[in-house]
């Protein structure tokens, strides 16, 4: 039995066996729709009862997480794990922006609320970064994504060279090879990393506070089987305990929003202007390089919908679906009236927003690749670029 430490089958219901143009990201389907009820996650979530309502640790209007310096033996401040691959850039940016806003208010202009948004490399490295935090002063908060689409978003950020090459020699089929070939012999490495199936999934691993090395819930002796789903389940609900919230990219300004609310945040505070775009450029060790856009063939789709791949990532989709639910859950607990008016307050500032700064940010490559650091306007790196721009927006009358 494993213990948590202290310290292939194509999916048919898809109905896209005969297309024949590939499919961008958005259209890859975001839950199992495996009719088998061992993929049934809605239900799995239930009945291992992993949802709960959100709620700040603090009153909304309590901003003692807004801290001025950060205890590294009991941590405060707003702490994001920074997942790879799942917006984490784009919300980085998001939780810097906050950090700069409430301290503005609370202590005045140039002041910043402790903040900690970086990659947590290494198993565990969660737990030994924030398993004692202090509650009463800190809000911990990660993103989850589709483990299909983070995976193609993985492959084609970071093998790039590696596709086009493929592209090259053997055309779309050569590219489909080299992606199904990355995403069956993909080594477990925590940071740029694409599965980790013997602790249910990438982002299970990458969440989680402490979890044995030695931990293995799959078989590839038996690739559709899961070892111990029962222990898988309790990785998924010691991890929505200790954590805050959970962004899901899927409903990314849903979360955005209810995360407002509960910290009792402004929607200026969440204004945001996407990070990497694809076709757009990024500095990667100083040097600007063009960000491929990731798509799925339906032989690549077959890969990441087959019953092995929900197998290998069981715990990533229970524990996206717990977070699912958990954010439905307080919808409703907040109310879904005062929900939907924040909700459509939030969207009007960000078309605003987009209309007004889009051109005003200045991110550390130009769109014609060319590297402009010391021009740039972000917090750090390509973190909340374009904040002055935002900064400077006010609410309209109807808002």
């Amino acid at each position: 039995m494993n213990e948590l430490n202290e310290n292939e089958r194509p999916t048919d219901s898809l109905g896209l066996s005969a297309v024949s143009q590939p499919l961008f990201l958005s259209k890859v389907p975001t839950k199992a729709q495996n009719d088998n009820k061992f993929y049934n996650f809605t239900e799995l979530v239930r009945l291992y009862d992993l949802s709960k309502v959100y709620q700040s640790p603090i009153s909304p209007l309590d901003h003692s997480w807004c801290t001025q310096k950060y205890n590294y033996d009991r941590p405060t401040g707003l702490l994001y794990n920074k997942l790879p691959k799942a917006a984490s850039s784009t919300t980085a940016g998001i939780a810097i922006r906050i950090a700069h806003m409430v301290s503005s208010r609370l202590y005045g202009n140039g002041t910043v609320c402790s903040i900690k948004c970086g990659h947590l490399a290494g198993l565990n490295e969660a737990g030994k970064r924030y398993s004692k935090r202090d509650r009463l002063k800190s809000f911990l908060f990660s993103t989850l994504r589709d483990p299909g689409k983070r995976s193609i978003s993985r492959i084609f950020f970071s093998n790039k060279k590696e596709i086009v090459k493929a592209i090259e020699k053997n055309g779309d089929r050569g590219r489909d090879d080299k992606i199904r070939k990355i995403l069956l012999k993909a080594p477990i490495e925590h940071q740029f990393g694409i599965i980790d199936p013997k602790r249910g999934g990438f982002q299970l691993a990458y969440t989680i506070m402490n979890v044995s090395e030695d931990v293995s819930v799959y078989d590839p002796n038996h690739p559709t089987e899961i070892s111990d789903p029962d222990f898988v389940a309790s990785m998924v609900r010691k991890t929505m305990e200790d954590y805050d919230f959970m962004i899901i990219v899927e409903r990314f300004d849903e979360c955005i929003v209810v995360m407002q609310l509960l910290l009792g945040l402004e929607p200026s505070d969440m204004m945001y202007l996407s990070a990497k775009k694809a076709g757009e450029y990024y500095n990667k060790n100083g040097k600007c390089s063009k960000i491929m856009k990731s798509f799925v063939s339906p032989r690549v789709l077959e890969a990441i919908s087959s019953e092995s791949w929900y197998t290998k990532n069981y715990g990533d989709y229970l524990l996206i679906e717990a977070a699912s639910q958990s954010l439905d859950l307080t919808i409703e607990s907040i109310g879904r009236d005062r929900f939907e008016e924040a909700f459509q307050v939030f969207q009007n500032w960000k078309k605003r927003a987009q209309g007004q700064c889009d051109d005003k940010a200045i991110f550390p490559c130009s769109a014609t690749g060319h590297l402009q650091k010391e021009k740039s306007n972000c917090y750090q790196k390509d973190r909340g670029c374009g904040y002055p721009c935002l900064d400077a927006m006010k609410p309209q009358a109807q808002e």
